[in-house]
């Protein structure tokens, strides 16, 4: 899992279609009360090319409730074959709205349009450019040795990454939905509170406090990571204090 937020030097036309929207009461966060605003967007791309589709917002219905915070949330494709039956929205589906709007945030996301899809793309990890915003990474031990969450070994100072030991790509509460095996048998480590807590740390560093130091595991088969016989990466420091011990480490089969 690759999260990141950094601007974008393209530009495009959109507006809301007025006469589209829908707005229902989404629920109480905190003593504040929040709506849900449905509605079709209208645009034209940065290569002059139009779309129009679905977009979400949830804010609090006085604006002055609020924390100040935008959350856009990228919608995930992966699931669209899964039982979800749909993209994904990952950012609140992880999280939550109780851990969101209980922060006093506002939230928009935008369905893709079709045509996006034959758009070429590329995955190649490039350094966020110097003053387009602050990015944070975070990656699954699964990521870095088998979907090249590696490649994000740079450092900036406008740019941190985060990889954990002994996490899957998915948690095991949500693998039914993509087919896969019975989840008690799947890699139980979750990661719900790393995210959260560094979605809290990203904020603050727009506020000028720093988060901690990237955090890699290395790249696959790196002579240098420390592991077991089943050639797990051994955690080493726990509470800053050498360890020994495969205590802190799942086993192989769990993982």
């Amino acid at each position: 899992m690759i999260a990141t937020a950094v601007a974008s030097p393209c530009s495009a036309a959109g507006v809301i279609d007025a006469s589209t929207v829908i707005a229902v009461r989404h629920g109480v966060y905190r003593g504040v009360q929040y709506t849900r605003y449905e509605a079709m967007f209208d645009g034209v791309t940065s290569n002059r090319r139009p779309y129009r589709v679905p977009c979400q917002i949830i804010a609090p219905r006085r604006p002055s409730d609020g924390s100040g915070l935008l959350l856009f949330d990228w919608l995930v494709g992966s699931t669209i074959p899964t039982a979800v039956g749909q993209e994904q929205p990952d950012a609140r589906y992880t999280m939550t709205d109780d851990f969101l709007f209980g922060l006093g945030l506002s939230y928009a996301t935008v369905r893709c349009d079709p045509e996006g899809n034959k758009i070429g793309f590329s995955n190649s990890e490039k350094p966020p450019l110097e003053g387009a915003g602050l990015e944070i990474d975070f990656q699954t031990e699964t990521d870095v040795a088998a979907l090249g969450a590696h490649k994000t070994r740079h450092e900036e100072s406008n740019y941190r990454a985060y990889q954990f030991a002994g996490a899957a790509h998915i948690r095991d509460i949500d693998i039914l939905e993509f087919g896969l095996p019975d989840p008690e048998t799947a890699n139980p480590a979750e990661w719900t509170p790393f995210i959260r807590a560094l979605f809290v740390a990203g904020e603050k560093w727009c506020d000028g406090v720093l988060p901690p130091p990237s955090l890699w595991l290395g790249a696959p088969n790196d002579p240098t990571i420390v592991r077991d016989a089943k050639g797990n990466a051994r955690i080493r420091f726990v509470g800053r204090q050498p360890v020994n011990t495969d205590a802190f480490r799942l086993r192989a089969s769990e993982a």
